[in-house]
């Protein structure tokens, strides 16, 4: 039982991990404008907001 308790915990533990570093995509890129984050793919908007890319949108 403390095996299994074990396993489950250390896979939720690995599995945030991926959630983490999806999230933070861009995040810390340096702009002066929108043009210097990067491009719309079809699904993540970025815009210049206080000098640093920010996920604006998502769609």
């Amino acid at each position: 039982m403390v095996k299994t308790l074990k396993f489950v915990y250390y896979m939720i533990l690995f599995l945030s991990l991926f959630l983490f570093i999806k999230n933070v995509d861009g995040a810390f890129v340096k702009c002066e404008t929108d043009d210097d984050c990067p491009k719309y793919n079809g699904f993540r908007k970025y815009e210049c907001v206080n000098n640093w890319c920010r996920l604006t949108g998502l769609h």
